[in-house]
């Protein structure tokens, strides 16, 4: 209650120390993304794929600024052998009958997802500015699917029934904006994860995002 407290006058006397602009910036982001799962995280793989999104901020002050959007990210990870004996999800190789079989399990979760966004201004020259971004999100499901590859090349393509359908997370990170002639280049690096358990046994979404933006 105390940290929320602090955040909150930080928060106004951010907001008030300077005149408000007015100029309500509209922009698109994109870029890679590599996403794992918290549980077991050295025996999983990241995900390597791809978010695209689009952006509407307006100015509070001269340092602050909030931000909500909308984005299509890609998020899931391999669970590698290791995860799989760690679970004890297994089974009897049938040229060996004494011999277990841990296959590695593909997962891939993809989602709408509708970032809320508190970004502050940490220096801010002619044709440069950098930024700090913190906020949280709430993901949509819309789709999953889990490919299990055996030691033995069998491939089975499924869909799990134990995805939450919604995700709910933290996102933080920092960002530098370059204005030129034509418009703002944004350049950003973030990570978030999720407050929920994507799925028994899994944990939580966790992605580190590297991001490239523009705007008019």
């Amino acid at each position: 209650m105390k940290a929320f407290l602090v955040i909150l006058a930080a928060t106004i006397v951010l907001a008030t120390g300077a005149d408000a602009r007015d100029r309500t910036d509209f922009s698109v982001h994109g870029g890679f993304t590599i996403s794992s799962f918290s549980t077991h995280w050295s025996d999983v793989d990241g995900r390597r794929s791809f978010s695209i999104g689009a952006y509407v901020g307006q100015p509070l002050s001269r340092y602050l600024s909030v931000y909500g959007g909308i984005s299509y990210i890609e998020k899931g990870g391999t669970l590698t052998s290791e995860w799989m004996r760690a679970e004890g999800l297994g089974y009897r190789s049938p040229t060996a009958p004494y011999a277990f079989v841990y296959p590695e399990s593909q997962i891939a979760i993809d989602y709408i997802e509708i970032p809320i966004l508190l970004e502050m201004t940490l220096f801010d020259l002619d044709f440069i500015r950098a930024t700090l971004v913190g906020g949280s999100y709430l993901g949509i499901r819309l789709r999953d699917r889990t490919t299990t590859v055996s030691q033995l090349a069998y491939i089975l393509e499924t869909t799990r029934g134990d995805i939450e359908p919604v995700d709910f997370g933290a996102i933080g990170g920092a960002g530098v904006d370059i204005q030129t002639e034509t418009g703002v280049f944004h350049l950003g690096v973030r990570v978030s994860s999720s407050m929920i358990q994507v799925a028994p046994g899994l944990g939580r979404n966790v992605t580190w995002s590297m991001l490239a933006g523009y705007s008019l």
